[in-house]
This record gives C-alpha cells, sequence and structure tokens, in this order.
C-alpha cells in the first residue's frame, strides 16, 4: 500500500457474542475508509468470527492480560503505526494498549 493509505486500528471486543455485535461497526469503517488499511485487535478465541469477512486487511492476536502479553501487543500495535484507533471495549487496558502504541488519534465511547 502507498505511504499516504491511513492506517485504522480497531481493538474489538473482548466476548465473542459482542464480535458478533460489533459486526455493522465493522461493516461501516470498511465503506467509509474504503482505501484504508484496516488492522483488528482481537482476543485469538474470537477470531473465527472475523476470519472470512471483508472488513480487515490483518489481524493482531491480543493476549494483554499479564505485563509480558501486554507489553508485546504495544510493540506490535507500535509496529503498524496506526492513524487512527477505534477502541470498542470500555476498558482502560485496552485504551491504554493502544494509547501506548501510537495511536494518532483514539476514539471510543464511555459510559456511566
Amino acid at each position: 500500500m502507498p505511504d499516504d493509505t491511513p492506517t485504522v486500528l480497531v481493538r474489538c471486543p473482548n466476548l465473542v457474542g459482542d464480535v458478533v455485535a460489533a459486526t455493522p461497526t465493522f461493516d461501516c469503517l470498511r465503506r467509509n475508509f474504503p482505501n484504508a488499511r484496516i488492522i483488528a485487535v482481537i482476543r485469538r478465541y474470537a477470531q473465527g468470527v472475523i476470519e472470512s469477512g471483508p472488513w480487515f486487511d490483518a489481524v493482531i492476536g491480543c493476549d494483554d492480560k499479564s505485563w509480558g502479553g501486554f507489553l508485546t501487543l504495544v510493540n506490535k500495535i507500535r509496529r503498524v503505526r496506526p492513524d487512527l484507533a477505534v477502541v470498542l471495549p470500555n476498558s482502560p487496558r485496552a485504551t491504554l494498549g493502544v494509547f501506548l502504541g501510537g495511536a494518532r488519534a483514539i476514539y471510543g465511547y464511555r459510559r456511566g
């Protein structure tokens, strides 16, 4: 892909059912960023939900429950150099990993 192609990182929900419920969001992102490189960050046990879909150009497996796994994830995110990130879990850990991974803009939602 050309260097000016934006990279969009999507931090997917943690639960399989929530990933299924998020598929309209994935579709919306693909339609609104047709030329972007869209990368999913998703737990390995939920990857089956998205693997045959048209939404993502690449997938990063997420295992951030330990400090070592968290730091590994941050380094993987840094390597893809996301221009923007969409964080679907309402979790400080999910947002912190994307922030430390260097996403230039982070979008999500606040609850409560």
